[in-house]
């Protein structure tokens, strides 16, 4: 079994432990290291919450690779209502903007991007001003 590192900078991937770590296949999260099988069972044996959050978030990475709507209703169904509260509040935000999000999975080339550099290049002068 492996040993846990000292803190999560010790840990091979960038940014810490769990730092876009979930699913290596994934368009959406590439981890620069994918941690073992051996690390994921004793981390989950240690801590069961992590294969919770692991399920929640390789589901919701699959829909947005596939722009899967319907999964994206499931999703919300499934986790709102979650033991975890940083899950249910999750699905609860992605249930209060499901237009925008549905919208994301449907026009996945639209970016507003290019009309928020612009707006932030204004925005900050003027922020700078009143404080």
């Amino acid at each position: 079994m492996p040993t846990l590192p000292k803190s999560c900078a010790e840990h091979p991937g960038r940014g810490g432990l769990f730092w876009k770590e979930i699913d290596t296949r994934s368009k959406v999260s590439k981890p620069s290291k994918a941690l073992s099988p051996e690390w994921y069972a004793h981390l989950e044996a240690l801590l069961p919450s992590v294969a919770r959050f692991r399920a929640c978030l390789s589901t919701f990475t699959t829909i947005l690779d596939t722009g899967d709507e319907a999964g994206l209703d499931q999703f919300i169904q499934t986790y709102q209502d979650d033991a975890s509260e940083p899950i249910a509040v999750f699905a609860s935000g992605l249930q209060q903007d499901l237009e925008a999000v549905k919208n994301c999975l449907r026009f996945p080339a639209i970016s507003n991007g290019p009309i928020e550099g612009p707006n932030n290049k204004i925005k900050k002068p003027l922020l700078a001003q009143w404080s």
